[in-house]
């Protein structure tokens, strides 16, 4: 997700407050067993009942996935709010 966040950057994820439009999030993909397959971290432009629509920076691109395509959607806290800047 460069330039937001750099190559083995960490991270601070809520697993708790749901994510809000333009907030960065970690998508956990469903596997065929009901896992993760894989694990997205893209900015959220539009959420609903069926589908998340998700943005990244490099390359520019916009994409939707359905609620069948993923497990779990959680919210990376910004820096300044994990110091309470």
């Amino acid at each position: 997700m460069e330039p937001k966040f750099e190559s083995g950057q960490g991270i601070i994820v809520d697993p708790r407050r749901p994510p809000n439009t333009r907030d960065y999030v970690v998508v956990y993909l469903r596997a065929e067993d009901d896992g993760a397959a894989a694990v997205l971290i893209k900015r959220l432009v539009r959420r609903s009942s069926t589908f998340l629509e998700l943005e990244q920076f490099n390359p520019p691109a916009r994409f939707r996935l359905t609620s069948q395509q993923y497990r779990d959607v959680h919210r990376i806290i910004p820096w300044d709010e994990v110091f309470g800047v």
